[in-house]
């Protein structure tokens, strides 16, 4: 591989299947010959109801398709907690085929999520959880509000946090800015910052608490921008906004006590894509120079066929459709994800982009497309560090105010941001 002295791998690339034995994950006893119970009338796949389902039998692995309910025996749960409370013990589930594909790996294995995720999906099967793809727009926007992350108390508040508008592409552009607290006047670095939710959702508050820590733990200024949404305004409106702010940035860093010297672009989930578009764009427009690019599980290209967006669809969590919704949205033209602006993956040119610092989650359909991006960063001779984050589902650092391994990933953007921008 070019430039593979270039790229820090946290951890090996799985090369194993996601769904795993339990013993395997570390999650308990093993269970020889575990056994889940089809009991779903009018069964049509494999063999008839109340069957055994044996992992070894290449017709069983039909019991995750089915659409009909299973009896999950107490030999077979043991005391996972990738299951409901409810199901620990032997009951039957209704659920359609998603949710067992989900819960059921390709074998008939569990997959196990850090314990609080499992909770958090306990709860939200309890309590029903509806996936923002099945929603209207309007509703998706509330449902994405309502369970935005509150201000972490394990991060120094910023000294001044303040909106401000500049001239965008189509009419005023709201910014807003994070200064830390500091000891004196020297310029500060600054990133100039994208939230999540698909180009659909989100807000600048949305990634109010992420921007916090970020300006506090680096310690840097933070510029978040409030790029117009899809559908209303479908690709490239965003980006058009993004670079926009960007290039402000660029020209006006010191009005808020940055130095335009030292920027970063940096952003989660749809968001990440952003932030790599802004790479790509800043290089092929003539600036301004970006030093540093952090992507948080970006999505990177539009069609992607990957083994990871084909195994994640668990409809608690963020999974394939979901994307899929997103991606219509934001595309007012299928034909549009072929721009490297929309798709960054599908640039013919990688060289000469900004250091990348590269976070994925295991259970997130844009894991593979993750691993490929800095694959592709690292083969076009740019620094990359990767850092795949076991047992955990996409959106993980929202979760920073209560999992360590969130805020650890907090720490490893500051840490990042400190080493390339000085």
């Amino acid at each position: 591989m070019n430039g593979g002295h270039h790229v820090v791998w946290a951890a090996q690339p799985r090369t194993e299947p996601r769904a795993q034995r339990p013993e395997e994950a570390g999650r308990g006893p093993q269970h020889p010959g575990a056994s889940v119970s089809v009991c779903a009338a009018g069964a049509s796949r494999g063999s008839t109801g109340g069957g055994r389902y044996d992992p070894t039998d290449s017709a069983a692995s039909a019991a995750s398709s089915w659409n009909g309910h299973i009896a999950l025996t107490h030999s077979c749960l043991g005391s996972s907690p990738r299951l409901p409370g409810a199901v620990r013990g032997c009951a039957t589930l209704d659920f359609g085929s998603d949710f067992l594909d989900a819960v059921l790996g390709a074998e008939g294995f569990f997959m196990p999520l850090d314990p609080l995720y499992a909770g958090i999906r306990d709860y939200r099967v309890t309590t029903g959880f509806t996936p923002l793809y099945t929603m209207s727009v309007d509703r998706a926007r509330v449902a994405d509000r309502e369970t935005e992350a509150e201000i972490w108390d394990w991060v120094k508040e910023p000294e001044e946090v303040f909106d401000f508008d500049i001239d965008g592409p189509a009419g005023p552009l709201t910014l807003r800015a994070y200064r830390p607290q500091r000891e004196n006047d020297d310029p500060l670095p600054v990133v100039v910052y994208f939230f999540g939710g698909g180009w659909v959702v989100g807000s600048l508050d949305t990634c109010e608490a992420i921007c916090r820590a970020v300006a506090s733990l680096t310690p840097c200024v933070v510029v978040s921008v409030g790029y117009r949404l899809a559908p209303e305004h479908p690709f490239p409106a965003a980006i058009d906004d993004c670079y926009a702010a960007v290039r402000w940035v660029g020209e006006h860093a010191s009005e808020l006590g940055a130095d335009p010297a030292r920027i970063a672009v940096a952003g989660d989930s749809s968001g990440g894509n952003l932030a790599a578009v802004m790479a790509l764009m800043a290089r092929d427009k003539g600036g301004p120079t970006v030093s540093a690019q952090v992507l948080v599980y970006p999505p990177t290209r539009n069609d992607a066929t990957t083994r990871s967006m084909s195994d994640n669809v668990d409809p608690m969590f963020f999974n394939a459709k979901s994307s899929a919704w997103f991606w219509e949205h934001y595309l007012a033209d299928p034909a549009d994800g072929e721009s490297p602006y929309a798709s960054p993956a599908k640039a013919a040119d990688h060289s000469g982009l900004p250091p990348a610092l590269l976070l994925t989650a295991e259970y997130c359909p844009l894991y593979d497309e993750g691993e490929e991006y800095a694959k592709m960063l690292s083969r076009a001779d740019v620094p990359v560090e990767f850092h795949p984050h076991k047992d955990l589902p996409h959106g993980f650092l929202q979760l920073s105010a209560v999992l360590e391994t969130s805020r650890n990933a907090m720490r490893l953007i500051a840490d990042f941001l400190r080493r390339r921008l000085g």
